[in-house]
């Protein structure tokens, strides 16, 4: 009887479970392209040093955090990428890794340079809220 019983926990499991788990999937996959598009659309921008572009992407009420600092608010997010972008040479970021779930972006990546580093960033209304920035030693 065991192997009936057990025949019988798969068909559930692909009757009932499976068909759940593909919604819940779904459901993720939608806010998972606009979490997707949003972080591509900034990195693009950031490496084209196109700010205007780069600002779209920023609510308001933005944070961004790196290094011990908190830089809050829209206005001194854009000194930041101002400071950083004007006259520089593009680097081009390369993504080695990245997650994407609901509202929320991951990404480590490499520069041509050797700078080595990782992001994080929370969506809220298309926009991204916040936004964390960790270098490797």
């Amino acid at each position: 009887m065991p192997d009936k019983r057990a025949s019988m926990k798969k068909l559930l499991n692909i009757v009932f479970i499976l068909p759940l788990l593909m919604m819940g999937s779904l459901v993720n996959g939608q806010d998972l392209v606009l979490a997707q598009r949003i972080v591509e659309h900034h990195l693009s921008a950031s490496e084209n040093a196109n700010i205007a572009e780069v600002m779209s992407d920023y609510a308001e009420n933005a944070v961004l955090i790196s290094d011990g600092i908190v830089i809050k608010g829209k206005a001194a997010i854009r000194q930041t990428f101002e400071q950083l972008l004007t006259g520089a040479d593009p680097l081009p970021l390369k993504v080695t890794r990245s997650a994407y779930e609901e509202n929320i972006g991951f990404i480590v990546w490499t520069m041509e340079n050797g700078l080595e580093g990782s992001d994080t960033f929370i969506i809220e209304n298309e926009k991204i809220i916040v936004q964390t920035v960790v270098l490797f030693p």
